[in-house]
C-alpha cells in the first residue's frame, strides 16, 4: 500500500507528520488518517508528499508481482 511505504519512508527518515504538513498544506490529521491507513491518498495529496521530501512519487507505489 502507497500509505504504508509512506510511513515506513518518515519513520526511517524522521520526518515529522507536522512538519510535512506544514510543506504541504494538508492538515496533519489527514495526514495521520493516511499513513495510519485511516483513508486513501489522492494523486494530489501523494504528489505534494513527494515534492516536500523531493522524491519521486513512484518510490511509494506498489511493487508488481
Amino acid at each position: 500500500m502507497i500509505q504504508n511505504k509512506i510511513k515506513i519512508y518518515l519513520e526511517k527518515n524522521g520526518v515529522k507528520l507536522s512538519w510535512l504538513a506544514s510543506e504541504t498544506g494538508i492538515a496533519i490529521y489527514a495526514l495521520s488518517n493516511i499513513v495510519n491507513g485511516k483513508r486513501k491518498i489522492t494523486a494530489d495529496e501523494l504528489f505534494k508528499i513527494s515534492k516536500a521530501l523531493k522524491v519521486s512519487p513512484e518510490i511509494f507505489e506498489p511493487e508488481e508481482t
